[in-house]
Parts: structure tokens; C-alpha cells; sequence
């Protein structure tokens, strides 16, 4: 992994604190495009949070992740990154995280779990969901699911949760009707 890599659209327009969250999610989901298949495969593997980190978090982490955003703590990032390189070449900025999920008809009850998860069984449910949508090859938003993770348990958790909900069940078939 070069140093390139690491450091590649770093834009220095905006402050980094002013960054919003879509926009360094599609930086990272671009540069996880770039990133040799060897340092995906790590961070696919060992995304566990209290587990050792692979250096690729690290390197995407501080060089990547402004420290407005980092203040989510290195956990969360873990998770939100892993999910990231499962779903590595399938972010789409247009495609709504909660529509693409009732497009491929997600069991009502998984999603269910997903969004009222707290922080112990959300990690793992992000990540086996990420590998569904890996599976499927399906685009979507990965903020959504982002911000899920990153604001599970702060003022804007609900807010959070709400919108995926409404997302979703704006475009759920249910198989009751």
C-alpha cells in the first residue's frame, strides 16, 4: 500500500471539521477502490472491535477521517470501515440505503433488529448485513449505515434510526397485503 494511496483526495477547500459525513464516506469508499486487494482482505478480516486493527485502518483512520469525525472513537470507525471494504465498488451516493434494502427484500424482522440494536449487537449485525449486500452486489448509500454506527447512543441516535426506518418502509412490499 503506498503512501499515495493513503493520502489520495485530501482536499484542503474546506476545513476538516466542516466535512459532513457523505463526503467522507465517498472519499473513503474511493479510496478503498484504490487499495491493494490484500489491505481490503484485512480489513475485512479483522474489523472486530477490541481486536488488533490492521494497519490499513490505521492509515485510513488518522489520514483519512477528520478529528471532528474521529471523536466517534476508533470502534465505531472499526465497524464502519469494515462494512466499507465488504461493500468495496458498490457506494452510491444516489441509491438510498433503507430503499435498496426493501428492494431486495430484506426480512422485515433483520432490518428490525438493525435499527433498534444497541451498541453490543450492532457491530455484528452491520457487518453480517454488509455481507449480504456484498452477496447480492447490489449500490447503495453506505452513510446511512455510517451514521448508525457512529451516532449509536449519542444525541442524534434516533434521528439516525428514524430516517433508515422511513426509508425503508417508504418502499417495504410487505407480503401481508
Amino acid at each position: 500500500m503506498t503512501e499515495q494511496q493513503f493520502n489520495s483526495e485530501r482536499s484542503e477547500s474546506q476545513p476538516e471539521e466542516k466535512r459532513s459525513l457523505s463526503e467522507i464516506i465517498g472519499r473513503l469508499a474511493n479510496v478503498l477502490t484504490d487499495l491493494p486487494p490484500g489491505d481490503v482482505a484485512d480489513l475485512r478480516r479483522r474489523m472486530r472491535p477490541g481486536g488488533v486493527l490492521p494497519r490499513a485502518f490505521w492509515l485510513l483512520y488518522l489520514r483519512q477521517i477528520p478529528i471532528f469525525w474521529q471523536q466517534r472513537g476508533e470502534a465505531r470507525w472499526a465497524v464502519v470501515l469494515g462494512a466499507m471494504a465488504e461493500l468495496v465498488g458498490l457506494h452510491d451516493p444516489q441509491a438510498g440505503f433503507g430503499r435498496v434494502l426493501a428492494t431486495i427484500q430484506l426480512n422485515e424482522r433483520r432490518f428490525l433488529q438493525l435499527v433498534r440494536a444497541d451498541g453490543t449487537a450492532l457491530p455484528d449485525l452491520v457487518l453480517t448485513l454488509s455481507r449480504h449486500l456484498r452477496a447480492k452486489r447490489v449500490k447503495l448509500n453506505i452513510t446511512p449505515l455510517a451514521r448508525l454506527v457512529l451516532e449509536a447512543g449519542t444525541v442524534d441516535d434516533s434521528k439516525a434510526r428514524r430516517d433508515l426506518a422511513r426509508d425503508f418502509y417508504t418502499y417495504f412490499k410487505s407480503n401481508e397485503a
